[in-house]
This record gives C-alpha cells, structure tokens and sequence, in this order.
C-alpha cells in the first residue's frame, strides 16, 4: 500500500488545458440564454400571483375544515344488514345487470 501512494504522490493524474479558465466566463455566457421582453416584464407580477394563490388556497382550506379527518361526516353507529343494503341495491340498480355480474 505504501508503494501505490509513492507513485500516485510524485504525479498528478488531473490536468487542465492551457487557458481553459480564462476563456471558460466566455463560453458559459454565449451559452446562458437571456429571458425574453415579456418575461421580464412580466417577472415582477409573478411574486403577487403566487402570493394571492396562495393566500387564496389557505382560505379555502381554512375555511372548509381540510383538517378534518374523512369520516367526520359519517354516522358512526349506522352499521346496515346484509338484507338492508341488498335491498338499497336492487332500488338503486338494474336487477338484469346485478345478477348477470353475480352470476358470473
């Protein structure tokens, strides 16, 4: 082990082209593309968009209790039979679709 550090130590593997940091600012700005008139016309009204959606969205969820957990609303003693909801079934459906979906 101590022989891989001497030669890895007398030379560094990484090397840099000549220049390549002086002409890299160069480069990247013929690269970065500047944003469009109307984009930047536009950017100072993006920050009252956001704010007033936002403002918006807590309202609402203030509002209509999104806190709440989902069976908040439900009746928690109703407990139906097996006879009182075949029977809120055959009213509520076409008896030919039930029982053909029963029978196969």
């Amino acid at each position: 082990m101590h022989e891989m550090n001497d030669k890895y130590e007398q030379k560094n593997p990484f090397t840099v082209p000549a220049g390549y940091f002086d002409s890299l600012a160069g480069r990247l700005a013929g690269k970065v593309k500047r944003p469009s008139r109307r984009a930047r016309a536009l950017a100072p009204f993006a920050g009252w968009v956001a704010l007033v959606a936002i403002t918006v969205l807590v309202a609402r969820w203030g509002f209509t209790g999104a806190g709440e957990t989902p069976a908040a609303g439900l009746d928690a003693d109703f407990n139906p039979t097996r006879e009182e909801i075949l029977e809120y079934l055959a009213l509520e459906t076409d008896l030919t679709l039930l029982s053909n979906a029963i029978m196969e």
